[in-house]
């Protein structure tokens, strides 16, 4: 036997038979009547109108076969499919494709065949109409003939059907689009209607087209007094221009992009409200369509706080001039204090008992506690008023340092730490004001002697080409949790409350030294690690490396060993 082979344009055949969609219908009475006329013409007990898809020949209508349908790999109608032509057979067995056919030697016994094709206006064969009889017999031309012309009106007839269920189904995706589109046109209505938002369609010619009922309710006038003027007579005079500007925007554009501005409209009672604009054109670019938001509750709130803001900066001015123009009533009784202190305490003598030098001295010591506190709030007072300027000229760090090193001997000494200096030789001197700058890093290091114990804290000096571009204070003390790092610059902030209870101090000196730095020009930071210490660094110069922290036990950096133009490498 031989299967029927598929033809080279099978895919495209396939889905031209699926667009008939009559494959698993009904019977039908116009192909019962094309099946009779066959069996007339023919007179085999068989004929059938057979349509051949990816696995099967189904029969659309069928005299004399109890099955509707027989495996295409068995069928005679695959083979038309494939010839594209008639195909007479009339003894199958004496043809070899065909004589130890399932359909030969089991039911229904074919021993003669006759298919015309079914051509769709594609070209494509759909299938055949074809006579089958139990024994061999010969078709005369003219019956072929006629076998072809009613393939003919087979397929004429399946072409009807198609165009009536194309045309059925169009109208049918028609009502649907129209009742999508209906819906769709109520659904937006809706929204029209409801919106709280000033909704509106505006005309090129200046002049709205269609309002929602939002315009009424924000701005009082009725939609017939808003149609009857152009739109731009009721915005406020300083906003027109503005306004026509952004609607020739629009009028000038072929793409769709939407305009935002803000402008305000009058009122019926003459006041105004403000709206916020975000517009675009129609899609077909004849009119504006556009929403507006009353955001005059908004303005009036964003007013008020601007106002609070300007206010609370003005006091905050105040309070920081007056505290900075108090500096003298506050230092000269503190001062006294402390000077009558220490002349009591150099003429102490036998005059006191140990008890009451105790206390004296206790005196003493924390009125130059207050006084140092004093004068850390004048100074942050003075540089938040502006009275902090800067006297600048050439500083030498390596004997800055040393001074430094000199003045907080005795505070390591009671803290049990030691201060290290790397500094490199030969450094040029930068550009700076001396006192601010020592004040800078006497904050730095005090700040590491008050927060490490029983260790060691480093002042470390980076150069390039013999030119300072940054400054380390480098300790091994409790360091700073990373969440915490930026806020230790704010004034009278410290990691921790219990920071503040357990070393003291007011909070001010980073805040100070920070502001100081930023007067300079150079950048303050740190860089620490939670219980190994921090390293907090002064950039002397733009684009300098931030550190890493290294505690001051383990080697200093190569760059700070060196003497000449070894590159910044910390």
């Amino acid at each position: 036997m031989e299967a029927p082979p598929y033809p080279r344009n099978e895919v495209e055949r396939l889905s031209t038979l699926r667009s008939y969609s009559v494959l698993d219908t009904e019977e039908e009475a116009a192909f019962d009547r094309i099946v009779h006329m066959a069996q007339s013409i023919c007179h085999t007990p068989i004929t059938l109108v057979s349509l051949v898809d990816d696995h099967r020949q189904w029969f659309k209508a069928r005299i004399g076969l109890v099955a509707s349908e027989t495996p295409r790999d068995i069928s005679f109608c695959g083979h038309v499919v494939f010839g594209a032509e008639t195909l007479v057979i009339e003894n199958t067995l004496e043809d070899a494709r065909f004589r130890d056919n399932p359909l030969v030697v089991g039911y229904p016994h074919i021993r003669f065949y006759a298919g015309a094709p079914l051509r769709a206006p594609s070209g494509h064969i759909l299938g055949t109409l074809c006579a089958i009889d139990h024994r061999p017999r010969q078709l005369s031309s003219e019956k072929r003939m006629q076998l072809e012309d009613l393939a003919h009106v087979t397929m004429t007839q399946l072409n009807l059907q198609r165009q009536i269920s194309m045309r059925e189904k169009a109208e049918q995706d028609s009502r649907n689009a129209n009742a999508f589109l209906e819906t769709a046109r109520k659904t937006q209505r809706n929204f029209f209607e409801v919106s709280l938002d000033l909704l509106c369609i505006a005309g090129f010619d200046g002049y709205f087209k269609e309002l929602n009922p939002a315009w009424t309710d924000t701005l009082g006038w009725s939609l017939k007094e808003l149609y009857s003027r152009p739109f731009i007579d009721f915005v406020h005079a300083e906003d027109r221009e503005t306004t026509v500007r952004e609607a020739q925007k629009l009028a000038r554009t072929r793409e769709y992009k939407a305009v935002k501005f803000v402008n305000r409209y009058r009122t019926r009672e003459g006041d105004y409200r403000w709206l916020m604009w975000s517009g675009t054109q129609n899609p077909d670019g004849t009119a504006i369509i556009a929403a507006a938001r009353d955001i005059t509750t908004l303005k009036a709130q964003e007013a008020r706080l601007t106002a609070e803001c300007d206010a609370a900066e003005e006091a905050n001015l105040a309070k920081s001039t007056f505290l900075a123009n108090m500096s003298h009533e506050l230092r000269t009784p503190l001062n006294s204090v402390l000077g009558f202190t220490s002349l009591l305490l150099r003429n102490a003598g036998q005059r006191f008992l140990d008890r009451d030098l105790d206390l004296l001295e206790r005196v003493h010591k924390n009125g130059q506690h207050l006084l140092s506190m004093i004068d850390e709030i004048l100074d942050l007072s003075k540089v938040e008023a502006g009275q902090t300027t800067l006297e600048k000229g050439p500083v030498a760090l390596s004997e800055l340092i040393e001074e430094i090193q000199d003045e907080l001997a005795e505070r390591f000494t009671a803290a049990e730490n030691t201060l290290r200096i790397s500094v490199p030789t030969n450094l040029l001197p930068i550009e700076a004001d001396a006192r601010r700058l020592k004040q800078i890093i006497v904050n730095l290091v005090v700040n590491a002697n008050k927060f490490t114990k029983r260790g060691a804290i480093e002042i470390r000096v980076c150069a390039t080409d013999s030119t300072p571009v940054r400054i380390d204070v480098v300790d091994t003390g409790i360091g700073i949790p990373k969440m915490k790092q930026q806020q230790i610059f704010g004034a009278f902030r410290q990691a921790s409350e219990g920071t503040s209870r357990r070393y003291g101090g007011s909070g001010l000196g980073l805040a100070i030294s920070r502001t100081l730095s930023e007067l300079h020009g150079f950048e303050l930071g740190v860089v620490s690690r939670e219980h190994e210490g921090s390293t907090f660094y002064l950039k002397l110069a733009p684009g300098v490396r931030t550190p890493t922290h290294r505690s001051s036990s383990e080697s200093a950096p190569s760059d700070i060993q060196s003497m000449g133009s070894t590159p910044d490498s910390t």
